[in-house]
């Protein structure tokens, strides 16, 4: 059986990197999908960051998923990317993943903000940007729905 699986360039996008002493230095990370169906249909998306000095791989369901392995192999080096994607305050909710392949996230705004998040695109960056480990966002993210939920229940 020929099983068939259509690619697709979501281009390149140049992003900052920062060591632990606040250096940057710049990347580049090129984003491919691929879609098969094998049953059932699926998407493989696929990040390729290169630097100066690395080219580091990473797959995931979704480029967010591909971006957090990106991210824990920087921190090997004690790298970290500076844009929203790798950000403190932002979260990847279904929709954003499903809709989007996981190029948009949602940024968190301040509590006197007329509108409490605002979709950004993943490799962009701001003033706001706060740096940070897959494993502090993911945390961020569960804290902010379990808050949510209690919101909702009061």
């Amino acid at each position: 059986m020929d099983i068939k699986v259509s690619e697709q360039d979501f281009g390149a996008r140049h992003i900052q990197l920062l060591n632990p002493s606040g250096d940057s230095f710049s990347g580049t990370v090129k984003l491919i999908s691929r879609d098969w169906s094998q049953g059932h249909c699926h998407t493989e998306c696929q990040i390729t960051l290169t630097t100066q000095d690395y080219e580091i791989k990473a797959l995931g369901s979704d480029f967010f998923e591909a971006f957090c392995g990106i991210r824990d192999q920087l921190a090997q080096f004690n790298l970290v990317p500076f844009c929203y994607g790798a950000s403190l305050r932002t979260l990847s909710t279904g929709m954003c993943r499903d809709m989007a392949l996981g190029l948009k996230i949602w940024r968190v705004l301040p509590p006197n903000s007329p509108e409490p998040m605002e979709l950004v695109d993943l490799f962009d960056s701001g003033d706001d940007v706060e740096p940070t480990s897959v494993e502090a966002q993911l945390e961020f993210q569960r804290e902010y729905f379990r808050n949510e939920k209690r919101s909702d229940k009061s």
